[in-house]
């Protein structure tokens, strides 16, 4: 008897040992409190990533689930790709790695993500939820930099798209979040990486921040905000539309219009195609505040997908933008057609958008960060960048010319700004030195300043050669085209 008891004291904690540890490694009870603790290392997430990968250094993301939770005929989450809500989440094992290093592990909760992407794609993308009973959540800069911050969730975006030769592009969504971020627009940050589900690598993917509570309180400090995950509520619409006056003043009351102006010129810049996206909020601590938008899903940009142009760079996405039944539409709509103010400001942010932000070396610099990181993750087919290349280079003279036809303003004219070689002039609020050349539609202005450390030894300025005065600020009503020299004393 004493033998049993002795054998007993040693098999049965073997065997509890052993249960927990197939609990954590097969995800039996995904959220079984009782696991033993997880090892970082030894999780199934981690140990799947195959070294061969992980000596390149670069990004790594490792999810890990059950098979059944994937492929079991009646609730596997690949066998029933259209499936949403928490019913339709399953538990998985999450192993971030950079520079070789395991950087996090941890549990969430794995549902697919995307729309058409459900059945469209075969390597599909996954939205993880990190919730306090399936382990620590990482923070925001782990890997997105600053600003820091807890995430409740991000998603893992299958980053390939193909256009309508079935060539594939990549980077669609992070590059053009970067040129609406230039411009002053709202958007989630993202970072690429190697995405492996259960050991096996699905591709390039890109993670990106979710849009929802945690997001504004990261970037705004609170997350005190009305969210509308419809872009386009019924109520908005109804008081745009029952508007007798639609004109700047009236609107900016409810909506903030700079932010809806940067929206549809990012929209207008990049050509994209499925625009009615994104999340529209408002910061309920701040008294009289309006709705503003925040761009999402733009990964229909550059390539002109339903090929309604000749070229991809000459799409007319204002016909996309105007004449919708979209409450950005139908505010933009009337806004041009029945506001000359307003008109002439989109001009104006045309022009600036061209001359001051989106300029060459802009976007020259964010081309070649994706030719390093096509290199970098092994992306052989690069055609879509030569693509995008030639896109850059013809897509300013198709927006002014698509600009005059639908605000019906006069063609643009060219401005020069001189002064002695390498000194800096501050032309519509943007340093830059001399000499500058842009291009701005008729009846808009530029602005001119003299930047502090060059105002003592400042002369004046000359129009087409004549006095226009000594200050060491100038505007001037642009009609056609000029040139214009800040003088400067020895």
């Amino acid at each position: 008897m004493r033998g049993r008891r002795w054998l007993g004291w040693v098999i049965w904690p073997a065997v509890l040992v052993g249960l927990g540890t197939a609990i954590d490694t097969y995800g039996i009870f995904d959220e079984a409190r009782f696991a033993v603790a997880r090892d970082d290392d030894l999780m199934p997430s981690t140990r799947a990533v195959p070294r061969a990968h992980l000596v390149t250094g670069q990004p790594i993301l490792s999810v890990f689930a059950s098979e059944a939770d994937l492929r079991h005929p009646e609730r596997g989450l690949l066998v029933h790709p259209m499936q949403r809500g928490r019913e339709w989440e399953r538990f998985a094992y999450v192993s971030y790695f950079d520079k070789a290093t395991l950087r996090f592990a941890t549990g969430a909760g794995l549902r697919i993500h995307g729309g058409r992407s459900r059945v469209g794609s075969v390597n599909k993308s996954f939205g993880l939820f990190f919730r306090r009973r399936y382990g620590a959540a990482p923070d925001a800069g782990l890997f997105f930099g600053p600003p820091e911050g807890g995430l409740a969730r991000v998603v893992v975006h299958n980053d390939i798209r193909h256009d309508r030769t079935g060539r594939p592009w990549h980077f669609v969504n992070p590059l053009a979040y970067e040129i609406a971020a230039r411009l002053g627009a709202i958007v989630p940050r993202t970072r690429p990486m190697r995405f492996f589900l259960n050991g096996q690598l699905q591709g390039v993917y890109v993670l990106t921040e979710h849009i929802g509570p945690r997001f504004f309180e990261v970037r705004f400090g609170h997350g005190d905000f009305g969210i509308e995950d419809d872009a386009n509520p019924r109520r908005l619409f109804r008081w745009a539309r029952a508007l007798e006056v639609m004109d700047r003043e009236t609107v900016s009351k409810t909506v903030d219009l700079d932010n809806l102006t940067t929206w549809a010129l990012s929209m207008l810049f990049c050509g994209t195609t499925d625009v009615w996206q994104g999340t529209l909020a408002r910061d309920q601590r701040t008294p009289g505040s309006r709705w503003y938008w925040i761009n999402w899903d733009m990964d229909h940009s550059f390539m002109d997908l339903y090929q309604r142009a000749p070229r991809q760079w000459e799409i007319d996405t204002y016909r996309t933008l105007l004449g919708e039944n979209d409450v950005r539409s139908l505010i933009l709509t009337r806004l041009i057609q029945e506001d000359p103010t307003y008109r002439r400001h989109f001009a104006s942010r045309v022009a600036a958008m061209l001359n001051h932000q989106l300029t060459p070396p802009f976007l020259r610099s964010r081309l070649e960060q994706y030719r390093l990181a096509a290199g970098v993750h092994g992306i052989k087919d690069t055609e879509f960048l030569d693509l995008v290349e030639q896109f850059f280079e013809h897509r300013p003279s198709i927006l002014r010319a698509l600009t005059r036809r639908h605000l019906s303003v006069d063609d643009a004219v060219s401005v020069t700004v001189e002064a002695d070689a390498g000194r800096t002039i501050v032309v519509d609020g943007y340093p830059t030195k001399s000499p500058y050349r842009g291009f701005y539609f008729p009846e808009t202005s530029i602005s001119l300043e003299v930047p502090d450390a060059q105002r003592a030894t400042f002369a004046g300025w000359s129009l087409h050669g004549r006095a226009a005065g000594d200050h060491w600020q100038l505007s001037l009503p642009v009609r056609s085209a000029m040139t214009v020299r800040a003088h400067f004393r020895e």
